[in-house]
């Protein structure tokens, strides 16, 4: 019997065009028509929108709406929701444009990624619909999204002084798709942390902080309150050791330079060790992604690989030890 399926928009981010398409195929959707970063994909329904890895954004439920004009869209817009996203794009912008201006609008402050993002901050905008031309008189539309960020695309209010490295905004991302971060007095771990941008993420966050490196973190940081660093090989720290010397552990955290396999065993070492409720690891590949890699790490339950805006030729693993994310 064949699996019931939905219609789909799908974006690739523009440098994972290959590697999107290599997912569509493993997720066994088939592609309709497409433009450009854009796929309009027959999905199979029990895939999520949130289980695509390297999709920027996905739309699910996707309407076809035939026009006879500007008039006509605005109004078929109109009758089928109270307010819209609009996605400007490359095909027939004028006329998506001229459509876009006669229905109801979110305003800037609602649409997270048109107003820079404070970290840390729940994403929770106004619901909001989105459409775009897909053909002079065909408009896509949908009202369920991958992400709550319209366009898959975060904006920050950065902060260029105090973090040693952009690597900040990585960390910023990922806790923030993930809607929750450590909060204030919780105790983490940061394995192969230096310079130092994800614990100054995580001291900010009020944090008591575990700092493995071989390298001592920059000087600033190394005075702050809540910060106690290990000098030594991330990989070499035993779980029981760090939780008898630093307390009870709620988060692990990795951005280690390292193959696949390494990272892979160093996340089954914690996560059997019983002693972290949390993890956030990089995984990093040289040059192309790994697929037999990430099927093994998609394969952990209670897991969720992601690609982030922030990331390159890496992908983001997250765990959570009491319930899937």
């Amino acid at each position: 019997m064949d699996r019931p399926t939905t219609l789909s928009l799908v974006e690739a981010y523009p440098d994972f065009i290959d590697e999107l398409i290599a997912e569509i195929e493993g997720r066994k959707a088939k592609v309709i028509q497409a433009r450009g970063g854009f796929f309009l994909c027959e999905v199979p329904s029990d895939v999520l929108a949130s289980d695509w890895i390297w999709a920027k954004w996905v739309w699910t439920h996707v309407q076809r709406i035939q026009i006879e004009s500007i008039g006509d869209g605005a109004k078929k817009l109109r009758a089928l929701a109270p307010r819209w996203y609009y996605l400007a794009s490359d095909q027939h912008h004028r006329r998506g444009t001229l459509i876009a201006q006669s229905v109801p609008r979110l305003a800037k402050k609602e649409i997270p990624h048109l107003t820079p993002i404070a970290f840390p901050t729940l994403i929770d905008p106004e619901p909001y619909s989105a459409f775009t031309i897909w053909e002079p008189n065909l408009l896509l539309a949908s009202q369920e999204f991958s992400t709550r960020v319209p366009g898959g695309i975060f904006t920050w209010q950065e902060n260029r002084q105090a973090p040693p490295s952009r690597a900040y905004l990585k960390l910023w991302e990922a806790l923030t798709r993930l809607g929750r971060w450590p909060q204030k007095g919780e105790r983490v771990v940061d394995l192969g942390s230096a310079p130092g941008s994800w614990t100054w993420v995580l001291l900010e966050c009020g944090a008591r902080v575990l700092s493995v490196d071989r390298t001592r973190l920059s000087p600033d940081l190394m005075q702050r309150e809540g910060l106690t660093f290990l000098e030594g090989d991330a990989f070499a720290v035993d779980p029981l050791d760090a939780q008898k010397s630093h307390g009870p552990i709620e988060w692990v955290f990795s951005d280690l330079i390292a193959f696949p396999t390494r990272i892979y065993e160093l996340a089954l070492k914690w996560m059997q060790s019983g002693v972290a409720k949390n993890l956030v690891f990089t995984i990093k590949f040289k040059g192309k992604p790994e697929p037999d890699w990430i099927e093994k790490f998609a394969r952990i339950p209670r897991s969720k690989l992601i690609h982030l805006e922030q990331n390159k030729h890496e992908l983001t693993w997250m765990w959570s030890a009491q319930s899937p994310e």
